[in-house]
């Protein structure tokens, strides 16, 4: 019975799989498989933003897992065990920079910088702290491979350059310290596509065999490779001699080395008359001087091209020797060369002047900028490290062995007569009179021959207290003639734009006059004293005043005004002192002109008058009213405003009666206070009288005289007073005041 039931099962399922029967709530608890037959349609739905996963570490069923929002350009999924998936932060593959360590780790793993535009340049570049220091690149043109080297971020060239279509690598800056390759750095073939430099290492035996008497040199006449050139043996009495384009030859007439030069004297000095004439027709280099090449900008030279080096390396003065054509260096002894002669072996007989050294130079460029000329240079170098003694740019030494022969300005070249230097114009050109000569420019200059302003002279002209004759640097007396000028020579200054400010000269041409007649300016230990030829003094400016504050100054006047002397200085008020010696004064001449003085100068005076009628004048006031008075009371008449100074006033009073009134006083004074009395005897400035005049009398009363020191503005009345009866009275007068300071 079972197993009929069994085939019928089996019956059914094989009808089953060829067949879709439709089922409700199928529940299955073994396994359940339905390969590829599980549509989307068939899904039940899921919540948003979800999948189904498993995020447990070991076999489990799938659940819905949430997928967080992770769009931004800095952000990327990440999945972790038991979590699923969460978002976290990188950093995109385009212009980013990663700021943490980066690796490529794979089986054959490659990284690489491909330049899309197929024309720049695919770059690594290298930095430390944001500032470039290297770069590697492949320029995409020419698909050269570069090293390149900056300093502080900016490019200063590529070391290391290696060609893609031929693999050569250049080394710009040089290879150094260790071999190119191998241990010991040697080279089955080396060879230089352009050129090769290997100073002080290639020796003799790096050379290949030579033809002999022959050396390597270019005979041509444009820059080739080196060739064997022969050397013909010229033997003893012969000179080798270069040729340009075919290299050496023998000259005849020349000295070696063990037969130097020795030509006898004949005994003539013109060839004419027998002498003989040695001639070197090009340069001739003597002592270290043989050492330059003897080029214009020479590579090779002696010491002295490093005496006063300059930027660069080379000296300041070499072009003294590689533009000379006879340069003379002493490699022993002190003087490079020496030049002497004397009088007495001249070819006339003594007749002829006798020159250690002649130079002259003739300065005819026409054409361009021209250059400078000089008959004579010379330059010494005192370096920074020397101990030595002097050093001196030239000397000049005259020894007179004879009688000293006198020279004065205007009776130059005395016979006999023996210069240090004489600097003349004109030279040799004097004797011809074709020749028309301008004024130069200076006899001598003292200047600065430096670029950078550095180099001074300490002082411009020194005389040695003992050098001249007549002087021996202890002063007083003793005085000898240091520069000697004729009339009208100035000493003339200039500001900075070349216009004369000032000068010192003489215009004094007296002939034959007495020491008394000459004038000298002497600085002594008192002061600046103005002396005659006697040495006695006119006038004299003393210096005894340790801190002088106040001076006197002098200043000149057009027509028709005065000169004045007055007092200067840091001062604001200060007066003038002038004083005889002993018991003698000043004696000041007045002015005759019969002119006014001025105001606020010694003589000034100032009036005031009141006149009875009339038209008064001469006075600051002037009136022509007379004041009326009251018996016994005192009047203001008229008044004068002092400036300060020391004064003297003076002045008169009259009282006019009328015809009836009898007067029996009047009296009169000088007063600070308008219509009062001073208490007497003020000063001198005080006068009464007690009168007894007729009716209708006047009375003149003349009222003294009073000095006053005033030291601000200040005004005198003229007071008047008088005694009457009968009928009235008026008065009037005059006040006037000299300054007398």
């Amino acid at each position: 019975m079972k197993k009929l039931i069994i085939a019928f099962v089996l019956g059914l399922l094989g009808q089953a799989q060829a067949q879709t029967f439709p089922v409700q709530n199928l529940v299955v608890n073994g396994t359940f498989t339905a390969t590829g037959k599980v549509g989307l349609a068939n899904l039940s739905a899921q919540a948003s933003n979800t999948i189904i996963a498993n995020i447990a570490a070991s076999s489990s069923s799938p659940t819905a897992i949430a997928v967080p929002s992770c769009s931004a350009s800095s952000s990327a999924l990440q999945w972790q065990t038991g979590i699923g998936f969460s978002c976290g932060s990188f950093v995109s593959t385009t212009g980013s920079t990663f700021t943490g360590p980066t690796g490529v780790a794979y089986s054959n793993a490659t990284f690489t910088i491909n330049d899309t535009s197929g024309t720049n340049q695919a770059n690594l570049v290298f930095q430390d702290a944001g500032t470039t220091e290297w770069s590697i690149n492949n320029t995409s043109t020419g698909n050269a491979f570069n090293i390149n080297r900056y300093v502080s971020g900016s490019y200063v060239d590529s070391p290391i350059d290696v060609s893609n279509s031929t693999g050569v690598v250049s080394f710009v800056d040089g290879i150094s310290n260790s071999p190119i390759s191998g241990s010991t750095g040697s080279f089955t073939t080396l060879s230089a596509s352009s050129s090769f430099t290997a100073p002080g290492l290639v020796t003799t035996s790096d050379l290949a065999s030579m033809t002999g008497n022959t050396l390597l040199g270019n005979a041509l006449n444009t820059t080739a490779g080196p060739t064997a050139v022969g050397v013909p043996p010229c033997g003893a009495g012969g000179a080798l001699l270069w040729n340009a384009g075919t290299g050496f030859s023998c000259a005849t007439g020349y000295y070696s080395s063990t037969t130097p030069p020795n030509q006898p004297a004949t005994g003539f000095f013109y060839t004419s008359a027998g002498g003989r004439m040695n001639r070197f027709n090009d340069r001739l280099f003597l002592g270290t001087a043989t050492q330059y090449d003897g080029n214009q900008t020479p590579s090779t030279g002696d010491w002295s091209r490093t005496a006063f080096p300059v930027t660069g390396g080379q000296g300041a003065y070499e072009y003294l020797v590689s533009n000379a054509t006879n340069a003379v260096g002493a490699p022993f002894g002190q003087s490079g060369g020496t030049f002497y002669s004397r009088t007495s072996d001249g070819s006339g007989g003594g007749t002829q002047a006798s020159i250690g050294v002649s130079a002259f130079t003739v300065n005819d460029n026409s054409t361009g900028g021209g250059a400078a000329s000089w008959a004579f240079y010379a330059t010494t170098v005192r370096t920074a490290t020397s101990t030595g003694s002097n050093t001196n740019g030239m000397e000049i030494d005259v020894a007179n062995l004879g009688a000293t022969v006198a020279q004065y300005p205007n009776a130059m070249y005395s016979y006999g007569l023996s210069d240090g230097i004489g600097v003349n114009a004109g030279g040799e050109l004097q004797n011809d009179p074709s020749v028309t000569m301008g004024t130069n420019s200076a006899g001598i200059t003292i200047s600065q021959n430096d670029a950078t302003g550095h180099a001074k002279w300490d002082k411009g002209i020194i005389f040695q207290s003992t050098a001249i004759a007549g002087a021996d640097g202890t002063g007083g007396n003793h005085t000898g003639t240091a520069i000697a000028m004729a009339p009208g020579h100035e000493i003339v200054y200039y500001n900075n734009s070349n216009a004369v400010t000032g000068g010192f000269w003489s215009s004094a041409t007296t002939v034959g006059g007495t020491l008394s007649q000459e004038q000298y300016v002497q600085l002594s230990n008192f002061g600046t004293i103005f002396t005659d030829g006697n040495d006695l003094t006119q006038f004299r400016v003393n210096n005894q005043t340790t801190n002088a504050a106040n001076y006197l100054e002098v200043d000149a006047a057009n027509t028709g005004s005065a000169p004045v002397l007055s007092v200067q200085g840091t001062d604001t008020n200060a007066s003038m002192t002038i004083q005889g010696r002993g018991t003698g004064g000043v004696q000041i001449k007045g002015q005759t002109a019969g002119v006014s003085v001025p105001a606020s100068y010694v003589g000034e005076v100032i009036c005031a008058q009141v006149t009875n009628g009339g038209s008064p004048t001469g006075c600051a006031t002037n009136s022509n009213t007379p004041v009326t008075l009251s018996s016994g009371v005192a009047a203001t008449i008229t008044s004068i405003t002092l400036t300060p100074g020391d004064w003297d006033i003076w002045g008169n009073f009259v009282s006019l009666a009328a015809g009836t009134t009898t007067t029996s006083a009047v009296q009169c004074a000088f007063s600070t206070t308008a219509a009062t009395f001073p208490s007497t005897p003020n000063q001198g400035g005080f006068a009464l009288i007690w009168t007894s005049t007729p009716a209708g009398g006047a009375n003149i009363l003349p009222c003294g005289t009073m000095p006053v020191h005033v030291s601000s503005n200040t005004t005198y009345y003229l007071i008047g007073q008088a005694q009457f009866s009968v009928s009235t009275m008026s008065g009037y007068g005059y006040i006037g005041a000299r300054r007398r300071d």
